[in-house]
């Protein structure tokens, strides 16, 4: 008897890093974007920096134009130009799925 708790908390532990293993590698891209985007924000942070330390009138227009060039075109990734890849997108999905449990539920009581 002691052995079938312990065969079912090792099924019940198996289940939930299924279920972790299942929201990690759905969620994993909006995490790399949302890294990928993070580190454009630091090369600009750099472009800045490098912008205050320089002297020379040419580097100055050229670092000058690029980050108006990134900034104009700021890193975002989008699924379908409509959903943002990024760390809200766990949010996202799950008001969506909420909601619509919500709704499903005032269905069923009704008929």
């Amino acid at each position: 008897m002691a052995g079938c708790g312990y065969v079912s908390g090792f099924w019940w532990s198996f289940d939930k890093l299924s279920v972790m293993e299942a929201l990690l590698m759905n969620f994993a891209p909006a995490i790399c974007a949302g890294m990928l985007t993070n580190q454009a924000n630091q090369i600009k942070i750099i472009l800045h920096d490098k912008l205050l330390q320089e002297r020379e009138p040419m580097k100055i227009r050229e670092i000058e134009r690029f980050i108006s060039y990134v900034e104009a075109r700021p890193c975002r990734f989008r699924v379908w130009k409509v959903i943002p890849l990024n760390a809200d997108l766990l949010g996202m999905v799950l008001s969506f799925c909420v909601t619509y449990l919500i709704v499903i539920i005032q269905f069923t009581h009704v008929y």
